[in-house]
């Protein structure tokens, strides 16, 4: 059987979800994600979408979050290899807005985050090959997709972005969060 232990981030509503593993001779399994586990998740939702990104080492993907009426819950999961899972609470209703939390993730700890709708999501790939695994409670929606520029959380974190991987997209967000607006209009 496997055991889920929930706890809080230092972000509200974000909340890190421990999945045990079985293990034996044929290697593991575990479980980042069941309906069955819908009744003991503390912030349960509908998964609309499910997709997965494979990583070569040192790419740097973020700082997003989904806005607007296609705002989004997801949870992040490492299948294999190694993240530092970053977080920026974009929500001035929040009382830990603009608070960062960064949390290492991998396929060791088994450890998947529950990211509420408007805060910021990003991370580092510290191994190559690794696969992370993205659940939403609502489709994609890329005109509602915003950010901020991920050089001045890096920064802050002490890490020199010189040789890290970017996409174009990612390097021509907006550099202030304060840019970041929580009520983008959605055409579709």
């Amino acid at each position: 059987m496997l055991y889920r232990m929930f706890k809080k981030g230092d972000i509200a509503g974000v909340v890190f979800d421990e999945t045990f593993t079985f293990e034996d001779a044929r290697g593991k399994l575990f479980k980042p994600f069941g309906t069955s586990l819908q009744n003991s998740n503390p912030q349960a939702f509908k998964v609309e979408e499910a997709f997965c990104t494979v990583s070569k080492l040192n790419v740097f993907r973020g700082m997003h979050h989904q806005a607007g009426k296609h705002s989004a819950t997801k949870r992040v999961s490492v299948v294999t290899g190694q993240i530092l899972d970053i977080l920026v609470d974009a929500r001035e209703e929040s009382p830990t807005f603009l608070n960062l939390q960064a949390t290492r993730i991998s396929k060791h700890n088994r450890i998947s985050l529950l990211i509420p709708p408007g805060v910021l999501h990003g991370y580092l790939v510290e191994e190559s090959q690794t696969v992370v695994h993205y659940l939403y409670n609502n489709t994609f929606c890329p005109n509602c997709d915003s950010g901020i520029n991920p050089i001045e959380v890096l920064h802050y974190l002490g890490i020199d972005p010189i040789n890290l991987i970017f996409s174009t997209k990612d390097l021509s967000l907006p550099r202030i969060i304060d840019s970041v607006s929580q009520n983008t209009e959605c055409p579709n």
